[in-house]
């Protein structure tokens, strides 16, 4: 247990990946295709893929107003070792690991690319938890442009020890659903596998975002990206019926806050109070009992409606999450301020902080908390 005196975990901190990455860990000719920094017209520092730059530079769907070197504020983005210090000196025990350009990957058009940057992001990430794997748990990027390949892949790493699969709110270019038949497999798989899914948003990643293309600044676009993300998820996989399909399959939408959540529930189920049985999608009970039975919600610490969405969907549903070390991450105070909060009652803020993640993701107070 850290120094604050309670089991934390951080449900959704993010590495970053370096060139030196793909270059070492894709193999043969496709590796001529991999992900490369450049820099932009401005100075900054961008990532090159299949001829479009990530995070957009500017114009509509602006992405990261500093580039490359904003996503990423810490060493401990990509040096494990040095990730344990920055977990020690703010008492977490445990970091969930999920990605950084490989957020986007779900947009890439070239399938055997999707393939082979995975695989390599995954490999890299592996190992990037040896440096302690009782505190590092990483989260594992599929190629759902091929669903098949995505099912092979999410059960590689799973057998390896990665602890979730993080998929984007749709795929490719066409903005295909999550709930499309093509992906019954890959859902399977994953219900098999007994490890959550992971919808996670990624602005300004040439994904089509509803209503990104209206704004300039990232101010907006950030904005909206990632809580309207996570709406269409929960529209797909609980509206759609992928819950209903598979009922062991767990789901945890990372990274819009917690607010959304109950708004959300709540508005879905006066759809399905109110439409005739054949726009149903199958579903067989209300969507907040699916969401109840199957899915959880990330929140940041210092947000306002945690206790109160803690009260509406139940405090077993709500973890923490800091988007470390991306600009947004506050300091040591962000993990006080949730762990000191007197509007949340003691025994939910310990929910929320660690013991929620322990039951999800399987963990376990690590024995030593050194690097």
């Amino acid at each position: 247990m850290g120094k604050l005196g309670v089991f934390a975990v951080d449900c959704d901190g993010h590495v970053f990946e370096q060139d030196w990455i793909w270059e070492k860990y894709m193999v043969g000719p496709i590796r001529e295709l991999r992900p490369r920094t450049v820099l932009d017209n401005r100075g900054l520092k961008r990532t090159m893929l299949e001829g479009r730059l990530y995070p957009t530079p500017e114009g509509p769907g602006v992405g990261n107003f500093g580039g490359l070197d904003n996503v990423c504020s810490r060493p401990g983005g990509y040096d494990p070792h040095e990730r344990l210090k920055d977990m020690d000196a703010d008492g977490l025990d445990i970091h969930v690991l999920f990605p950084g350009i490989a957020m986007g990957f779900q947009g890439i058009r070239n399938v055997e690319l999707a393939k082979a940057v995975c695989q390599a992001y995954n490999d890299w990430l592996y190992d990037f938890t040896l440096a302690n794997p009782e505190r590092l748990k990483g989260i594992a990027v599929v190629p759902l442009q091929d669903p098949q390949a995505a099912a092979l892949e999410a059960r590689r790493m799973v057998k390896k020890g990665l602890v979730g699969i993080m998929v984007g709110p749709w795929v490719g270019q066409e903005a295909k659903q999550l709930d499309h038949p093509d992906h019954y497999p890959f859902w399977a798989e994953v219900q098999e596998l007994g490890v959550p899914v992971c919808p996670h948003a990624a602005t300004a990643f040439n994904l089509p975002y509803p209503g990104l293309n209206w704004f300039v600044t990232n101010f907006q676009t950030h904005m909206i990206s990632h809580s309207f993300a996570q709406m269409m998820a929960a529209t797909s996989l609980v509206a759609g019926g992928i819950v209903e399909r598979f009922p062991r399959l767990k789901i945890l939408f990372c990274e819009a806050g917690c607010g959304w959540y109950p708004y959300w529930i709540d508005r879905m189920d006066e759809h399905y109070e109110n439409m005739p049985e054949d726009q149903l999608n199958g579903l067989k009970m209300k969507p907040s009992e699916y969401f109840e039975r199957q899915c959880w919600v990330t929140c940041e610490p210092e947000e306002e409606m945690i206790g109160v969405v803690a009260k509406l969907v139940g405090d077993d549903k709500v973890m923490m999450a800091t988007d470390y070390p991306h600009w947004d991450m506050q300091e040591e105070k962000h993990y006080r301020r949730l762990l000191n909060r007197e509007d949340i009652p003691r025994a939910t803020r310990e929910k929320v902080m660690g013991l929620n993640a322990a039951k999800l993701f399987g963990l376990s107070a690590p024995k030593q908390k050194n690097g």
